[in-house]
């Protein structure tokens, strides 16, 4: 008869090792404790790897594997680990992650459905008695409210203007539509924030889906405010595509910014097209955003007049 010889603890700590690379390597780094107990790990094995620092606490049941050093990315899954069965990262942090608005504090937010989850240390939770299935959402493998939602959450907390700014960079960069926004406003029409968005819908230009920059956004919202027509933004004329021109009329408006000139060969592209636009007989108008904001009153009235 054969015999086998028998696997120490010390063998068996080895082969989870795989495993629990696996694992952090598709968490950014982060695990919690109960995912180190499904994979095989005992209790004893999860201690001593934090007695000696090859697991490192970041919230209570939460570890980083290896070292303390954890993007923000491991740090909002750390925070939605540590938050429980049903967890989203929300409010001001998932307008981060999705790259709407940057507001995040100190305590990173999570969304969690149900009444008994509590606040920890780094941690703010906002308790709800029910997540709609088309408010959860995963981006960069992090649980996280939907674009939507986090528009709405944002709404509810931060000043209506950067709620305008955090609304208009979703629908340019095309992580919500509108339809997704009416839909969630009109399923929570008791919300506080609710009201902001319903006005901000009925005040979006039809085209700033199509705008590439948040300086061609401003230009759309400025022509909204001064009563100016709208124009079409990326379109082609006489060969060119140019930021804004409104059709039948010979005037374009080019918005510079430091955005798109990162070199000195789209700087000088620039010049050239519009020479060749003003040679064509179009009247280009250049528009930075210092001149949108702070000259805002004389930049309407040229293109007033220019317009007819």
């Amino acid at each position: 008869m054969r015999v086998y010889p028998r696997i120490g603890a010390k063998s068996a700590s080895q082969h989870l090792e795989p495993a629990l690379a696996v694992l952090a390597g598709r968490q950014h780094g982060v695990v919690a404790a109960w995912q180190l107990l499904r994979i095989g790990f005992s209790r004893k094995q999860i201690e001593h790897r934090v007695r000696t620092r090859r697991l490192q606490g970041r919230f209570r049941g939460v570890y980083a594997v290896g070292h303390a050093a954890v993007t923000r990315e491991g740090r909002w899954l750390a925070a939605v680990l540590a938050a429980g069965r049903g967890a989203v990262l929300s409010h001001r942090d998932a307008a981060a992650l999705w790259g709407l608005a940057d507001y995040a504090g100190a305590a990173i937010e999570v969304t969690v459905p149900g009444t008994g989850s509590r606040d920890a240390a780094g941690l703010r939770i906002h308790r709800t008695r029910h997540l709609h299935p088309s408010d959860i959402s995963s981006h960069c493998s992090i649980p996280v409210t939907s674009p939507a939602r986090t528009l709405l959450d944002l709404a509810t907390m931060i000043a209506p203007r950067h709620v305008e700014l955090a609304f208009e960079e979703a629908l340019r960069r095309g992580v919500v539509s509108v339809e997704a926004v009416i839909e969630q406003v009109e399923r929570n029409p008791g919300r506080k924030g609710a009201p902001l968005l319903r006005d901000l819908l009925g005040r979006a230009p039809a085209n700033l889906a199509r705008t590439k920059s948040r300086l061609e956004a401003r230009f759309l919202r400025f022509c909204a405010e001064e009563d100016l027509p709208l124009p079409g933004v990326n379109v082609f004329v006489a060969g060119f595509e140019v930021d804004a021109h409104w059709p039948g009329t010979n005037l374009i408006v080019e918005l510079d910014s430091w955005e798109f000139h990162s070199d000195r060969a789209s700087f000088e592209r620039d010049r050239a097209k519009w020479t060749d636009l003003s040679a064509a007989g179009y009247r280009v108008i250049v528009v930075t955003h210092r001149r949108l904001e702070r000259e805002r009153s004389k930049l309407a009235g040229s293109l007033r007049g220019l317009l007819g």
